[in-house]
């Protein structure tokens, strides 16, 4: 019983000079949908499917003179079957940062994919078509080194994977994001040196309760390039309810998704959703529907 007692004291000791130093921020989502999936000539398959669930720890330290230390581990929650979750797998990092200036190092989404995700009516979550249109490129780099911040009003960032591997090439990834009114246009490229590279320019307008999205890729792949487009629109039509509708095409999928969202509260919505990809392979068309469940904390 002592024994436990101090514990508990130098418990509490510890978490008193940690609070004393640094701010810690503990967030989450959790988002499952019930859905029929149809690939090709398979049968539809119903089951449960999770949707970018999260449970994200964030951590800062005013360090003195203008500097910041900044710390984040983000980890994808898969409700559906737990034992597949990987502490750290969406964004580990641990930086600097000073005015609107930041540094990085870790892993995290590269550049492209933060574009997109900006540019996608249906923020790539359930239903989205933006990665059978436009190329994600796994999203996100390891080993990685990240720039970001403000500059003359736009806001650019850098990244630098280092392939830890003297056979392999290092990977890039730039961007850049300007808004100017209702308006914000964007550009994002990457290159893994090795064949694989990706360029994209995206824009958004916000007119009252609408907001109209766009976007344009060049994605090439061992000497073949693809060209993407997709059009998107988000509709507020009332306080609760928003309507989502987008529609992409390249050389290979014609796709549209249609979304709607009704917020239960300030965290809690239900979903409904979408989605057809027809592809000029019969064996990659998707057709998938469902409804889902959202809160975050």
């Amino acid at each position: 019983m002592k024994k436990s007692l101090i514990t508990l004291a130098l418990a509490g000791i510890s978490g008193s000079a940690i609070a004393a130093t640094s701010n810690v921020d503990i967030s989450g989502k959790m988002r499952m949908y019930v859905e029929s999936y149809e690939a090709g000539t398979a049968s539809a398959l119903n089951r449960v499917t999770n949707d970018n669930s999260s449970i994200t720890i964030k951590a800062n330290e005013d360090l003195g003179g203008g500097l910041g230390l900044n710390v984040v581990i983000s980890t994808g929650v898969n409700i559906d079957a737990p034992s597949a979750t990987s502490l750290g797998d969406s964004q580990s990092t641990v930086g600097i940062s000073s005015g609107t200036m930041r540094a990085d190092i870790g892993r995290d989404r590269h550049n492209l994919r933060k574009t997109i995700d900006q540019f996608d009516a249906l923020g790539v979550a359930y239903g989205s078509i933006a990665s059978s249109v436009h190329t994600l490129r796994d999203s996100r780099l390891n080993n990685s080194v990240a720039l970001t911040g403000d500059v003359a009003g736009a806001s650019v960032g850098y990244m630098h994977g280092f392939s830890e591997n003297a056979t392999t090439s290092a990977t890039q990834s730039y961007g850049v994001a300007y808004g100017f009114g209702p308006a914000k246009v964007g550009y994002a490229s990457y290159d893994n040196n090795a064949g694989s590279k990706s360029k994209l320019v995206g824009g958004k307008i916000v007119l009252d309760d609408t907001t109209l999205t766009g976007m344009y890729s060049e994605d090439t792949t061992a000497g073949t390039t693809i060209k993407g487009k997709s059009i998107g629109v988000a509709q507020k039509l009332t306080p609760a309810l928003t309507m989502y509708a987008s529609y992409g095409t390249n050389k290979n999928v014609d796709a549209y998704a249609v979304k709607a969202s009704y917020a239960l509260s300030k965290r809690t919505a239900i979903h409904a959703a979408y989605s057809n990809v027809d592809s000029v392979v019969a064996a990659n068309d998707v057709t998938r529907y469902g409804v889902g469940l959202e809160h975050n904390f």
